[in-house]
């Protein structure tokens, strides 16, 4: 964890400080990990797709997408992970996605990776 310079923030952190930051954003949150599964969902997300996080998380994030980009989506992830080409990762761009009653909706996402722990595994997350 970085070494914060105010002393009354990093006397507050803790293991769920961050946790409570992200679940609380007025932005709808969702965070993958390697293997494409949903690992975090939270509220806001949760009020855009119309699901609980208990119905997504472990799932493959493609279940949140229109049927017609499903099978091309799996493939730019793969493509964006084995060649390290991230043409949409650190970048804003509208997206649609399928709410739970069938909507479709235009979103604006925000995405951009993480590397985690001693072996760097990379996280990736959106923000809409």
């Amino acid at each position: 964890m970085p070494d914060y310079a105010n002393p009354l923030l990093s006397s507050r952190i803790n293991d769920t400080f961050f946790a409570d930051i992200l679940e609380q954003a007025a932005d709808g949150i969702i965070i993958i990990d390697d293997r494409n599964r949903i690992v975090f969902f939270n509220t806001a997300a949760e009020q855009l797709w119309g699901y609980p996080a208990s119905t997504v998380l472990g799932n493959d994030v493609n279940t949140l997408l229109p049927l017609e980009h499903r099978d091309h989506h799996t493939g730019y992830i793969t493509h964006n992970r084995q060649t390290g080409n991230h043409r949409v990762v650190n970048t804003s761009r509208e997206v649609t996605f399928v709410r739970s009653n069938g909507d479709y909706v235009a979103a604006e996402l925000s995405l951009s990776t993480a590397l985690l722990g001693p072996e760097k595994k990379t996280l990736l997350y959106g923000v809409y």
